[in-house]
């Protein structure tokens, strides 16, 4: 985890909000995805999907 934050997607996606181009933050404590320019929330997670997502990142399968 860098900057507090790890990134959602894989690949980068346009915001629905400001059209940037993100990969989708998740910071440290929170649950919802946000996007890196407007902050603007993309996606709200799910506790199974959080927990699939650290897990993975823990074992190095993802990019933080």
């Amino acid at each position: 985890m860098k900057d507090g934050y790890w990134r959602y997607y894989e690949t980068h996606i346009n915001c629905d909000w400001c059209g940037a181009l993100t990969r989708g933050r998740v910071y440290k404590g929170r649950t919802d995805v946000s996007c890196g320019s407007c902050d603007k929330q993309l996606k709200e997670l799910t506790k199974k999907e959080y927990t699939i997502k650290k897990r993975l990142r823990e074992k190095g399968r993802l990019d933080s």
